[in-house]
């Protein structure tokens, strides 16, 4: 595994460069500053997946990837081998011109990443930095005005003339070599007499001040200033090149048009379109479909261990795989003497062994890794689970491909009204259990925090308010709900019905709304249809007689 930092940056794009078009397939994770704001809602099983991806949306604007983890694989056909090739990059968001950046921390997300032998130091003293298109484009539109165009008030305006009389002064009697510091208070100011200084003294030149509102001048020779000048645009244009880092690895890996591959993947591939690519979009359906032209084909392992536990559930053999979902824990799993019983099992190699130290999880190259690596070997389990046939052949990679169809372009939703979102097409309908819904027996307020606690004893229920008497409940699963009616049927203080699903489609703020409306409309109705039918008894006698 190879540790990319600013200093080996230009040598991994050159490499990567070279590498992707030989690759079947690419994998990747992140490792974050943080998972939950205090901004964003808490993730819960109420959630549609529309609702979820506002909710991680928030979440990628608020904290910072720490690093990036990417693994490319290619078949080397006359040894019989997959190789991968990983690479760990630690990243750091730099200042560049108009762009400032903030880095917020939670303190879970700290401490989680300090137990696992994060470095953070290498973040900060050598990260490579990143810019997405929008950011990239405002430091354009900053380029592109002229000094002139800069409009000083007469404050501004006065200070400027001050300065350049005093510049004129210091120029007159200073030697060569010789600095001459200006405090200008604000980048405007500081950028217009930058530009008034070049035009009036052919003898001088600007070198950067330890802050943007600062201009640092030095006497030269004629000689130095045009050698100064070209130095300078080269050194920008460098710096331009490092600010962009990461964007142009986005880049690379979107054009390629390969398969992308994760373990969870749905935050993965947020963090990588709203750090590298653009801002994320308002509508999520603009974000499917902008997510599938970069990149057409994405498999997430996590959906596709959940989706063969239950094809495998009618097979005895296997009732004993594939517990936990883990990605440690799979790729243990797979790993296994058990599963060393498969005829023709794919073989890996590695460059992981590289890093000093060994590797461990939650180190987002290694786990770039795991997800790719267990991508295979799922692969291969399933297409010799599917063949039906007792003559055993080798399995090739589109043999892997063609029966991981179905699961294409899924990802994988945790704690969500629906098991994932398909970024193709309209996401599945529900399986969810129907909400059901707590009130006291006495009719009194409900505390929402105590429902919760006394309803943690059935598994992870999640608990919202729905008006001041009543609260709702989602269960993950069927049995659960069962479990918990029949148990409570007996609670002292609170009773539980079913959730019926009209109501659930008017918000429980308007419920009452609609529910006294109809108690006034029912009466009146009733008055109508009677003083109608008398009208027409009426109408009948009249004609008979």
């Amino acid at each position: 595994m190879v540790d990319v930092t600013q200093k080996n940056f230009d040598d991994i794009t050159a490499e990567l460069q070279t590498e992707l078009p030989q690759t079947l397939f690419f994998s990747i994770d992140f490792e974050f500053s943080g998972l939950q704001s205090n901004r964003c809602s808490k993730i819960s099983l109420f959630d549609s997946p529309e609702q979820r991806y506002h909710i991680l949306r928030k979440c990628c604007h608020d904290f910072t990837p720490l690093q990036f983890g990417l693994t490319l694989y290619k078949y080397d056909r006359s040894r019989r081998v997959y190789e991968s090739k990983t690479y760990n990059f630690y990243l750091f968001p730099s200042d560049y011109k108009c762009i400032r950046r903030q880095i917020l921390f939670e303190s879970s997300a700290a401490e989680f990443l300090t137990n696992h032998d994060f470095d953070i130091n290498k973040c900060f003293a050598g990260g490579v930095s990143y810019l997405n298109e929008d950011e990239i484009e405002k430091i354009k539109t900053e380029e592109s005005y002229h000094p002139q165009e800069i409009v000083l008030s007469n404050v501004k305006q006065d200070f400027l003339e001050r300065k350049l009389e005093q510049i004129g002064g210091w120029c007159g009697e200073a030697n060569f070599g010789e600095t001459f510091r200006v405090d200008c208070h604000s980048w405007g100011t500081r950028t217009a007499l930058e530009y008034e200084v070049t035009q009036r003294f052919k003898d001088v030149i600007c070198v950067p001040g330890d802050s943007d509102c600062v201009l640092l001048l030095r006497k030269v020779s004629s000689c130095d200033k045009l050698n100064h000048s070209q130095n300078m645009e080269h050194s920008e244009e460098r710096r331009k090149r490092d600010a962009i880092g990461c964007g142009f690895i986005f880049k690379l890996l979107s054009s390629s048009k390969r398969i992308l591959v994760g373990h969870n993947l749905l935050r993965d591939l947020l963090f990588l379109y709203e750090k590298f690519h653009k801002p994320l979009p308002e509508s999520y359906t603009e974000f499917k479909r902008n997510l599938h032209q970069l990149f057409p084909r994405i498999f997430d392992t996590r959906h596709i261990i959940n989706k063969l536990r239950v094809e495998l559930r009618n097979h005895p053999e296997y009732k004993e795989w594939f517990i936990s979902s883990s990605l440690g824990m799979l790729y243990s799993e797979l790993h296994s003497e058990e599963n060393r019983r498969l005829l023709y099992q794919p073989t890996v190699t590695t460059n992981t062994s590289a890093i000093t130290g060994g590797h461990t999880e939650h180190n987002a190259g290694y786990d770039s890794y795991l997800a790719g690596t267990v991508f295979i070997r799922l692969g291969h389990f399933y297409a010799t689970f599917k063949f039906h046939s007792t003559t055993v052949k080798p399995f090739h990679f589109n043999d892997y491909i063609r029966d991981f169809a179905v699961f294409q372009n899924n990802l994988n939703l945790i704690r969500c009204s629906v098991t994932h979102i398909d970024l193709m097409g309209e996401d599945p309908k529900s399986i969810r259990p129907q909400w059901l819904r707590v009130r006291t027996r006495d009719r009194s307020n409900v505390d929402v925090n105590h429902v919760a606690h006394v309803l943690s004893a059935f598994g992870r229920v999640d608990v919202r308010e729905d008006g001041k008497t009543s609260c709702l409940v989602a269960v993950p699963s069927v049995g659960v709900s069962a479990g918990l009616i029949v148990a409570m049927e007996t609670h002292s203080k609170y009773m539980v019905t079913r959730y019926t699903e009209c109501c659930s489609l008017i918000p429980s703020a308007s419920l009452s709304k609609v529910i006294t409306g109809l108690e006034m409309s029912i009466p009146i109705a009733c008055a109508g249809f009677v003083f109608f039918y008398r009208c027409q008894i009426y109408k009948f006698f009249k004609r008979l007689f």
